[in-house]
């Protein structure tokens, strides 16, 4: 990770930040987050040399994963079949 904050030749790509300032403008209409499989404190460390992290006042992040089967997925695909 330290590396990539190092990397000079890291840059945006032409017209995200003015993308990201009209989406904003239009804060009534859209929300604006974040959605990244990195974990959220990686993420926002990626974002900040550019300035970017005010747009993106919440995310989904892949340490919000949960690493638990919640539905025993035998029973879950019988029941699809069923509909």
């Amino acid at each position: 990770m330290e590396r990539q904050l190092q990397n000079p030749l890291k840059h945006l790509k032409p017209g995200i930040k003015e993308v990201l300032d009209i989406l904003k403008t239009m804060n009534n209409r859209y929300a604006l987050g974040l959605l990244t499989g990195n974990i959220e404190h990686g993420a926002r460390m990626k974002l900040e040399p550019f300035d970017l992290n005010h747009y993106f006042a919440f995310g989904a992040f892949g340490s919000d994963m949960v690493f638990e089967t919640l539905v025993d997925t035998e029973s879950f695909l019988q029941e699809l079949d069923r509909i």
